[in-house]
This record gives C-alpha cells, sequence and structure tokens, in this order.
C-alpha cells in the first residue's frame, strides 16, 4: 500500500510538470494561429494527458493483478499512448493548415471519440477476461477443498491403536492420489456431482473424527468396513468425475 502511494506521487508529479509544459507551450508556440486554436489544442492536449495519467493510476491500483492481466493493460497503454501521440501530431499539422475553428474542433472531437471507443473495447475484453480467471479459480477449488477433507480425515485415524486402520489408511493415501492428479480445472456440468462428493468427503471426515479412539479401544469391525465402503465409493464417484470431464472438454 505504501508503495503504491509513493508510485502515485511520482505519476501526480510528473503530471502536473506536463500540464505546465503543455500550458507554456501552446500559449508560447500557438498564439498566431489565434486564441480559438490555442484553446481548442491546450483542450484537447490535456483530456490525452489526463487520459494516460488515469490509464497509469489504473495500473498502480491494480499492481496485484497485473501480472494475471499483462495483455490488457498493455493494451490499455497502447491505446492511451496512441491517442496523445495522434493529438500531439494534429495539433502539430493542423496548426500550419489554414483550417477553419469549426473544422479544427471536430478533428480533435473525432480523435477523442476513436480514443473512447477503444479505450471501451479493450476495458470489455479485460474484463472478460477478468472473469474467465474468476471462473477458473472458483472451479479450481474443487481439488483443493477434496484434498483437505482428505487428509484431515486420514490424520483422524491415525491415532488408532488398532491394526485394521493400515487398510483405510492405504484407501485414503490411493484416494487423495487420485484427487492430487485430477485435473483442477472443471466444468459447469459437473458442479452437482463434485459439490456431492465433497458433502460425502466431509461426512467421512466428520466420521472418523467422531471415531477418534484412545490408545486402549478399538472400532467396531461393521463400522470399519462401513468406512471402507465409503472410501471406494468416493473413489469411483472421483474416477467417474474424471472420464466426464475428459469427454467434455
Amino acid at each position: 500500500m505504501a508503495d503504491n502511494r509513493t508510485y502515485a506521487r511520482i505519476a501526480a508529479f510528473i503530471y502536473a510538470l506536463a500540464i505546465a509544459a503543455t500550458i507554456a507551450v501552446v500559449f508560447l508556440a500557438l498564439p498566431f494561429a489565434g486564441p480559438g486554436y490555442a484553446w481548442i489544442s491546450l483542450a484537447a492536449l490535456l483530456i490525452a494527458e489526463s487520459t494516460v495519467f488515469g490509464v497509469v493510476m489504473y495500473f498502480i491500483s491494480n499492481r496485484r493483478t497485473f501480472l494475471n492481466q499483462v495483455p490488457g493493460y498493455v493494451a490499455y497503454g497502447m491505446t492511451a499512448a496512441a491517442y496523445f501521440a495522434v493529438t500531439i501530431a494534429a495539433v502539430a499539422i493542423c496548426s500550419v493548415l489554414s483550417l477553419s475553428l469549426l473544422t479544427y474542433g471536430i478533428i480533435h472531437l473525432l480523435i477523442i471519440i476513436g480514443a473512447a471507443i477503444m479505450l471501451g473495447i479493450v476495458a470489455f475484453f479485460v474484463k472478460y477476461m477478468e472473469r474467465q480467471d474468476e471462473t477458473i479459480a472458483a472451479q479450481a477449488q474443487f481439488v483443493k477443498q477434496l484434498l483437505l477433507a482428505l487428509m484431515t480425515a486420514r490424520q483422524h485415524i491415525e491415532g488408532w491403536n488398532d491394526e485394521r486402520r493400515h487398510s483405510l489408511q492405504t484407501a485414503l493415501l490411493r484416494l487423495e492420489d487420485k484427487a492430487r492428479y485430477s485435473d483442477p480445472v472443471s466444468h459447469p456440468d459437473l458442479q452437482a456431482a463434485e459439490n456431492l462428493l465433497l458433502v460425502q468427503a466431509r461426512e467421512l471426515q466428520e466420521r472418523l473424527r467422531s471415531l477418534s479412539r484412545s490408545s486402549g479401544e478399538t472400532v467396531d469391525p461393521g463400522t470399519i468396513e462401513e468406512i471402507g465402503e465409503l472410501i471406494r465409493r468416493l473413489e469411483q464417484q472421483l474416477e467417474q468425475r474424471n472420464q466426464q470431464l475428459v469427454q467434455l472438454k
């Protein structure tokens, strides 16, 4: 946050210097063209400089997402720079031409409209890419949440003083490996199946937590078999999810 404020102050200082220099240059270099031309040129240049400054401030305030959206930010920068360059070129070229004040104003108005359209198009695609990234990130949470539930479930049986716990640990480790190497980027059509898997994994986690035993106690054999069956069912459902995901992609 402190870095952002420092960068913002530097950008604001440069922007203020640019405005002062622009005012001086316009009224020193363009008085021969008439006051109307000078005021239109000043307004056009200040709008262009303000656009560049606004884009720079947008970069500074969104530094955290910059690396994820490099093409979009580059497009913003190139559009703003091109607009600024075209404005300067229009001022320089039109200052030596015999144009009416109305024509000169319309030229700068068209340049502003063109820049606004381009920036709008860039903004649309940047927002679209951001939504795509958010969707992918949300879909990728399934594997992380499933792994967390399975690892927590396995930790609950590590303290059992029961030889039969080894078969459950082996089954859970195998299920964890399948979850770990599953495609993390899901598909909307699989959301219901994945939610069901998560619900069952958390039920398994809570079941094993409630069965945590002290060193001298054992677990009922029927309960061991029931938990083993739940793990096998989870494994089958995860395999089906992965197969369906391959087909959907």
